[in-house]
């Protein structure tokens, strides 16, 4: 409901700013549920990555973390709200099914060429991606994936979604 209040048009991404752990699961997933897309932002990045990214991706709404909460407010610009999720009530809600082919997760490129670029992933190709993972390594229900990899990179969100449908 909160992601879907403070985050009006769908089609602007919603930031996450948020370290490891079931804060930004479940972060990830409201997104998800609200019909948002995400672009997630390392915290161990330099500010001027976060910066660049967001003057691309342009959010409307950044979440994140105790942890982060002064940095988010550091990167904060007008019309960007900045809500710490353990204040925020990210319960799930009625929600409305979801196109697989609306965008899902905007990843930004490295930057070695200067600027970060963004890349657009759908459900579909999201979801698509985690099934062939899982069907590679044979995961089964009770099987266990650690995410090291940064949410901000392309393989975490093959890593996170083959372990969250398997």
């Amino acid at each position: 409901q909160l992601v879907r209040e403070r985050a009006a048009d769908p089609a602007q991404p919603v930031a996450l700013l948020l370290d490891h752990g079931a804060p930004l699961i479940a972060s990830l997933l409201g997104v998800l549920q609200a019909g948002r897309i995400y672009v997630s932002l390392d915290p161990h990045h330099p500010p001027d990555r976060h910066a660049a990214v967001l003057a691309a991706a342009t959010p409307g709404l950044l979440l994140c973390d105790v942890a982060n909460a002064g940095r988010a407010q550091v990167l904060a610009r007008a019309g960007l709200s900045v809500v710490t999720v353990p204040d925020a009530a990210l319960a799930a809600d009625e929600s409305s099914p979801v196109s697989p082919d609306l965008p899902a997760w905007l990843m930004f490129t490295s930057g070695s060429t200067g600027v970060p670029k963004g890349v657009w992933q759908s459900h579909a190709s999201v979801i698509h991606h985690a099934q062939v993972y899982a069907g590679l390594i044979q995961l089964q229900p009770a099987d266990r994936l650690s995410l090291l990899t940064s949410t901000s990179l392309a393989a975490s969100a093959t890593h996170l979604f083959a372990a969250l449908l398997n």
